[in-house]
């Protein structure tokens, strides 16, 4: 049953959202996005509702959900307000669109999106409007004719500004977009890479203000390398010993895209992917990165203490990587946006976020990799029979969203700050405006995600060439398997 939406109710929503917000500064101007007048009433970002256009009735979302120590969706649903910051603001833009449109906004959750999205549509029932699986999971739901590309959706508006442009572009496959994400969800922020850092250790080692060398384009590898190096204490061994540089096994990844290469490229014209670890200077950039991760004098590999985290009563080697940041042991962590909620009991954490490094300073601009393994992608099932009002409504949340949610959740990144700084949103839209997402993360033709996290941890003597040369045929036919299914659809 529809809740109601009094005036009354509006006021004390608005005063709680601010209220909640986290960074205690009651200097901060709250009153472009939190208004009465503009989140509430009006649109800030017009989807242009057809006039007179009339919802009618229930419209299903089904979303990962149901572990609470996992990945999960907390922006489609919120059942009323509870005084947190992203659950209240994802309340707002609820009852705003079903008001405006005329519909009931229901919430479904699963931990496994793609088996109960299968069974469904499967069976040809007509049951949900849209599927939100992890991006992972959504191409074998369109090879089996489970999802329409979303272009194909002719109300959808893609190009507007709720939408992420980047992931428009880098997940279609021949001008077929079968899933994308934009301000409609949060897990593409939360799954973006970068790098959290220890503000009060930068003025401790008087080192350079990291801040200052991402917004000359100077931020690279070797910067962090020389910084980390200064931060690092003689013969360092233990996880809890002072280290320069935390950084997950698999984060060589991300080093590999923002050095300015991809797994898998696409061709302009005919937008259809191929490999390209074989690129000129994609050699040089994973062994670089390989002598970075491999280097004990300043780099701890997170998963390798793992045990002894355990040991020291951790629930895991994240949280202890959380608690280094905090307590001054770690100067640089590589990290996904999620990883600043683990700091979230330590209050006095003077903590920044920067963006991964360039290889060079040469590169045009940064490119923090989105990791989709946990990043719902927005589809809509084949068996729906009215794609008109999907993209109607998909627009509305996306829109109302990108102006009550996306800010929610920018403060939520900094809630447990000691320092509030200007530079700090700054920062945070060079990362998020130049994200990557790659097709071999994706798809993992070949097991081409492994490619690099393997080759960078490992100080055998295979070279890359070799390392491309064994893999690449079955990278290759599976891709090609990919194109064919995808034609096949018409």
């Amino acid at each position: 049953m529809k809740k109601a939406f009094s005036v009354l109710a509006s006021l004390l929503l608005v005063l709680g959202l601010v209220l909640a917000s986290c960074n205690g500064d009651e200097d901060k101007d709250n009153s472009d996005v939190l208004s009465t007048e503009s989140t509430l009433t009006e649109w800030k970002y017009d989807p242009n509702i057809p006039e007179g256009f009339d919802g009618g009735g229930d419209f299903v979302f089904l979303v990962v959900g149901g572990d609470d120590e996992a990945y999960h969706s907390v922006e489609i649903g919120a059942e009323e307000l509870n005084n947190e910051l992203i659950n209240d603001a994802v309340y707002t833009r609820n009852k705003f669109v079903e008001e405006k449109l005329n519909i009931n906004i229901v919430c479904e959750y699963d931990m496994d999106v793609p088996t109960r999205a299968s069974t469904a549509i499967g069976s040809s029932l007509d049951v949900y409007d849209v599927i939100m699986p992890f991006m992972n999971d959504a191409p074998a739901l369109a090879l089996n004719d489970y999802i329409v590309p979303l272009n194909d959706i002719e109300t959808l508006q893609l190009e507007r500004e709720w939408w992420d442009q980047r992931a428009n572009e880098q997940l279609s496959i021949g001008h077929k977009l079968f899933f994308t994400t934009g301000d409609i969800s949060m897990l593409d922020n939360d799954c973006t890479q970068g790098i959290m850092f220890n503000i009060d250790l930068i003025g401790m080692y008087d080192l350079a203000n990291p801040y200052d060398l991402v917004k000359q384009g100077t931020w690279t590898i070797d910067e962090l390398h020389t910084m980390a190096r200064a931060a690092t204490q003689d013969n360092a061994s233990e996880y809890t010993d002072s280290w320069g540089f935390h950084i997950n096994g698999n984060g060589a990844t991300g080093l590999y895209i923002s050095s300015g290469h991809n797994l898998i490229a696409k061709d302009e014209e005919t937008d259809l992917p191929y490999v390209a670890v074989d690129s000129v200077g994609a050699a040089d950039a994973v062994e670089r990165i390989r002598q970075l991760m491999t280097d004990k004098s300043f780099v701890i590999i997170i998963e390798d203490y793992n045990a002894a985290a355990q040991n020291d009563g951790f629930v895991n080697c994240y949280r202890a990587a959380a608690w280094a940041i905090a307590e001054g042991k770690a100067l640089f962590r590589y990290m996904s946006m999620s990883d600043t909620l683990r700091l979230a009991e330590y209050k006095s954490c003077n903590y920044g976020i920067l963006p991964s490094p360039k290889l060079d300073a040469g590169q045009d601009g940064y490119a923090s990799l989105v990791s989709t393994l946990a990043v719902p992608g927005v589809c809509v099932p084949s068996t729906n029979d009215d794609y008109d009002r999907i993209g109607i409504v998909l627009d509305a949340m996306a829109a109302k969203a990108k102006e009550v949610i996306t800010h929610a959740y920018y403060d939520t990144l900094y809630q447990y700050r000691v320092a509030q700084d200007d530079e700090s949103q700054e920062i945070l839209d060079i990362i998020f405006n130049e994200r990557t997402y790659d097709l071999g993360v994706v798809f993992n033709w070949g097991d081409c995600r492994a490619m690099v996290n393997n080759s960078a941890i490992s100080s055998a003597s295979a070279t890359w060439s070799s390392t491309v040369d064994s893999m690449l045929p079955a990278i290759e036919a599976a891709m090609q398997d990919t194109i064919d299914g995808f034609n096949r659809l018409g």
